[in-house]
């Protein structure tokens, strides 16, 4: 897992925390080992906002002032737009598209 902050051209902030997620696949078999299959890079971006974000916080709460957006990158670099455990399927606007793009810049650099 992983945090760090990001500016937008619109002079917000945003947090990003990261990690990964693996699937696994179901097996009757009680003695094999489940193998994680089809591992992914799941974001969690927090955008706006003032003063502390609560932590734990699942939702945008009433009042906080801050957008969530949850983001899906597969290994290979390529962004996902389907959805899985948790993460609904990424929306298609303008601020989705910055935050891709502002998180690629900042995975490049560092």
């Amino acid at each position: 897992m992983g945090y760090y902050v990001i500016r937008l051209s619109s002079g917000e902030q945003a947090d990003v925390r990261w990690g990964m997620i693996f699937s696994k696949r179901l097996s009757l078999n009680p003695f094999r080992k489940r193998k994680p299959i089809d591992p992914k890079r799941g974001y969690i971006v927090r955008v706006g906002g003032s003063g502390e974000i609560p932590a734990g916080a699942g939702e945008a709460a009433s009042g906080s002032g801050y957008r969530e957006y949850r983001l899906l990158r597969s290994l290979d670099g390529r962004w996902l737009d389907e959805g899985d455990k948790g993460f609904p399927p990424a929306q298609k606007d303008a601020t989705t598209l910055e935050l891709k793009a502002a998180i690629l810049q900042y995975e490049n650099q560092h």
